[in-house]
């Protein structure tokens, strides 16, 4: 009994480690140079329709 607990609790320390990187590492923001085919990057600006308002935003049959 006492070897799976601490078997459990090691365990737990190697999950909390690795969420805590995840975490803790924020990816930087996809820029324009990533736009491709099948994503569109694009710059919000007070005013202006949401994407999902845009006619060249919307779902195609493709």
């Amino acid at each position: 009994m006492d070897n799976k607990k601490s078997n459990f609790i090691e365990d737990s320390r190697i999950l909390a480690f690795w969420r805590d990187l995840e975490i803790f590492t924020i990816p930087s923001a996809p820029t324009s140079k990533d736009n491709n085919k099948f994503t569109k990057i694009i710059t919000l600006r007070f005013g202006e329709k949401l994407p999902w308002e845009m006619v060249e935003y919307q779902p195609t049959l493709k």
